[in-house]
């Protein structure tokens, strides 16, 4: 069915920490007051970082254990 194919396409999404709920961005900051992402961030999930085996400062392509999608609450 329909659904069934959907399910299975939402399985195979890509889960990247810029996409989890628990990921914060890192920013830096020009002379000129001009704010840019930076290549890294922290994640809040509260887990330990060799429990969830995550990084402690990932990138925004990595993932870890304790992922969930910005969509669900």
């Amino acid at each position: 069915m329909l659904s069934e194919q959907i399910a299975e396409l939402e399985l195979e999404k890509p889960k990247k920490c810029e996409k989890c709920k628990y990921y914060i961005q890192h920013y830096g900051r020009t002379v000129t007051g001009v704010y840019f992402k930076l290549y890294t961030g922290h994640c809040t999930c509260g887990v330990p970082v060799k429990q969830r085996r995550g990084k402690k400062e990932p990138t925004p392509d990595d993932t870890c254990s304790c992922f969930l999608d910005l969509k669900q609450e």
